[in-house]
This record gives C-alpha cells, sequence and structure tokens, in this order.
C-alpha cells in the first residue's frame, strides 16, 4: 500500500512539473516572438532612415556613387549596392550608367 501512495505522489508530482516546463515553454516561445518583432521593427527603422540620409545626400551632391553611399553609411559595397536597387526598385533613385565606376544615382 505504501508502494502504491509513493507512486501516485510521484506521478502527481511528474505531472506538476511538466506542465510548469510546458507552460513556461510556450511564454519564452511567446517572448522569443515580441523580441524578433521588436527587432524587425528596428531594422525597419534604420533602413528607412538610411535611405533618407541617401536620398538627401542625392539631393544636395545631384548624384551619387556606390563609394558615396559606401562611406555616408560606413557599410560595405554589397550593403550599399543593395540600398541603391532598393531605392531603384521603389521608383525614387534612377541609375545612370551601366556598370563599374560608371555608375551613378540621380534623384527621379
Amino acid at each position: 500500500m505504501n508502494s502504491f501512495i509513493i507512486f501516485v505522489v510521484g506521478l502527481v508530482i511528474g505531472a506538476i512539473v511538466v506542465f510548469l516546463v510546458f507552460r513556461n515553454f510556450r511564454n519564452d516561445k511567446t517572448n522569443e516572438k515580441n523580441t524578433l518583432d521588436l527587432l524587425n521593427q528596428n531594422k525597419a527603422k534604420i533602413v528607412e532612415e538610411n535611405e533618407k540620409k541617401i536620398l538627401d545626400l542625392i539631393a544636395q551632391k545631384g548624384e551619387v556613387s556606390n563609394d558615396d553611399v559606401q562611406k555616408l553609411l560606413s557599410i560595405s559595397d554589397a550593403g550599399a549596392t543593395k540600398y541603391m536597387q532598393r531605392l531603384e526598385s521603389k521608383g525614387k533613385v534612377v541609375q545612370v550608367g551601366s556598370e563599374g565606376h560608371a555608375v551613378r544615382y540621380k534623384l527621379k
């Protein structure tokens, strides 16, 4: 009889532990999703601010090169290219020149 009571108590304690672990796991997933949402919002804000900086520079200089964007934002060549392609696809800038150092960007 004592073994049966110990078994039932162990079963109840085990069920409680499993319940608490899964409850915390769900809360962690919710917190993780909220954190990712905040990070994505911050990234979108930074991208928008950088695009504004680029457009302001073009307005000031008349046209810019990829190197100008790299220096302005302290980013890589690939990063500058992505920003310019994004602005071009949004219809904000137009590319002048076809490749290499001859490529410049103007406001549309």
